[in-house]
């Protein structure tokens, strides 16, 4: 029994828009173009007298972020990073400025807080929008792929939101550990920090970073729950008989080195081998090679070929 770890570049390899880029495009095609790149959204009187956010202003607000993102590749992972490592402080001013009448940063200070929090959290909308777009139905099998699976036996633990395994291949158990289409999906960043004293509020006021702590949290991915959901699966590959592990599209980011990790605690790797794409270059193989390990993978590598 093979085991598969399938990541985005699987979709990308069967033509699908599924990379960040891809996002960033839906959102400029879907909300027009407004011209406050940057600035942050302000709310607006709605009919009935509740206060919201234009969609529009919220949707370029959050294009403007992604373009903060510094890769031509449009990768998932690296728009993930980076909205752990977005830098709210230039969005607030430094209260020790206004000498006397701290209380005027203080007052701007609280609004932009809540303008952030708003803007920034229309993004789980945008991006649930965005994967129930994705039309995978005139996909093309790989025919390589497709001799290497066993459709009814192989398990496969899925990255993606799409459900090209199993519309495209027929395989049985797909494990989606973040979601799919139509059903609930987790998506966001990895790190945990605190807003304390030492790194916001000496320059913004000790009184937001309760607000901020919370849009940080909102924006990481829930591990704890992708593994609760999915326990049984891992639970079940201590009694599965895996021989071998092929991993395709998938880059080895760091937030999702946990799952890894887990499965090597789980499985007992000795003398197993893990098959590395030959999509990839010798020197992203060996990266990966490195980070397999210190996930506690202890078999040998070899390459395997889909093109």
């Amino acid at each position: 029994m093979k085991l598969f770890i399938i990541g985005n570049g699987f979709d990308s390899a069967h033509k699908f828009k599924t990379k960040y880029s891809d996002f960033r495009e839906f959102l400029i095609k879907n909300y027009p173009y407004t011209n406050c790149w940057g600035n942050l959204p302000q709310p607006n009187l709605m009919h009935g007298g509740d206060i919201g956010y234009n969609e529009n202003e919220c949707a370029s607000f959050i294009v403007d972020l992604i373009d903060g993102v510094d890769s031509s590749e449009g990768l998932w992972s690296e728009l993930e990073l980076y909205l752990a490592m977005f830098d709210f402080t230039e969005y607030f001013d430094d209260i020790a400025e206004y000498g006397e009448k701290p209380f005027h940063a203080a007052y701007k200070n609280e609004d932009n807080s809540s303008y952030l929090t708003a803007a920034v959290s229309m993004i789980s909308k945008f991006f649930d929008e965005w994967v129930s777009s994705i039309d995978i139905r005139k996909g093309k099998p790989s025919l390589k792929f497709k001799k290497l699976i066993d459709k009814e036996n192989d398990l496969f633990l899925n990255f993606n939101y799409t459900s090209t395994l199993q519309t495209i291949y027929g395989t049985k158990n797909v494990v989606h550990i973040h979601g799919k289409q139509g059903e609930e999906i987790f998506f966001g960043h990895g790190e945990r920090m605190e807003y304390d004293e030492d790194n916001f509020a000496y320059k913004c006021g000790k009184y937001f970073g309760a607000d901020l702590n919370g849009l940080h949290n909102a924006l990481r991915k829930k591990t704890e729950d992708a593994f609760f959901i999915h326990h049984q699966f891992f639970k079940g590959l201590k009694n599965a008989e895996i021989d071998s592990i092929y991993s395709m599209g998938f880059s080895f980011s760091d937030i999702d080195m946990v799952y890894l990790e887990r499965i090597c605690e789980c499985i007992d790797t000795k003398g197993m081998t893990w098959y590395l794409n030959d999509f990839n270059s010798v020197a992203e193989r060996n990266q990966f090679i490195k980070k397999i390990k210190d996930c506690g993978y202890e078999g040998l590598f070899d390459t395997f070929t889909t093109a």
